[in-house]
């Protein structure tokens, strides 16, 4: 897979806290994905992810990997975090190098977290804000989320749907407006138009996701 040419340059580190493998690949797509992070390609509720991403942080990593099982699905997660999967490494359970390398990757990014500027890109599908319960409770995890930001780190957060921005319309745009307000914290919305371009989305819209979450200036 080749990278979409000719717009790599940041100063920042750009960080994927997922909720799903889509920001992970977007970067890699726009050769912005230099080290491999945790959350990269793990598959985590929605609603959820930012407050899992902010508990590992606080907890220093201490239970990411601890007490391992496997779901009814055979995907494996741990028992303290119900809410993610290690979707595409089932083998963490015996495999060492696996583990491993996880555990590198949880260093890695605090490493970072503490020394350099970091841009943290999440991704929150439309359908989960399906109510205003889920917005409050997505929107009040942003605001936890803001207590581990530096002063020049900023968290980016775009609303992904599916085919159209009318997919549960009225609470994305609440949680848009409500976001709008929270400094250090950037929103955008990305129509996948899956029926033609499949999980990924349309890719050469990347850039211009990007440059609408203030990535990339014209």
């Amino acid at each position: 897979m080749e990278p979409i040419s000719g717009r790599s340059h940041l100063d920042e580190v750009i960080i994927s806290l997922g909720c799903d493998c889509h920001p992970a690949y977007l970067l890699k797509r726009l050769d912005l994905h230099r080290v491999s992070m945790p959350f990269d390609w793990l598959s985590t509720d929605a609603i959820h992810g930012i407050k899992y991403v902010y508990d590992n942080i606080r907890t220093d990593f201490s239970y990411f990997l601890r007490d391992l099982k496997k779901d009814k699905d055979g995907l494996v997660y741990s028992a303290f975090y119900e809410c993610s999967r290690f979707f595409h490494h089932e083998d963490i359970l015996y495999n060492k190098k696996t583990y491993d390398a996880f555990e590198r990757r949880a260093r890695r990014f605090m490493s970072y977290l503490e020394r350099s500027d970091c841009l943290f890109l999440y991704n929150v599908t439309s359908y989960a804000m399906d109510s205003q319960e889920s917005v409050m409770t997505f929107y009040n995890s942003l605001i936890e989320f803001k207590r581990v930001l530096k002063s020049k780190d900023r968290l980016l957060v775009y609303i992904r749907y599916d085919e159209s921005t009318e997919e549960n319309a009225k609470y994305c745009m609440l949680l848009a407006e409500l976001t709008a307000q929270l400094d250090n914290i950037r929103m955008a919305h990305y129509v996948r138009h899956t029926n033609q371009y499949g999980i990924w989305g349309d890719e050469t819209a990347y850039y211009s996701l990007l440059r609408d979450l203030d990535v990339y200036k014209l």
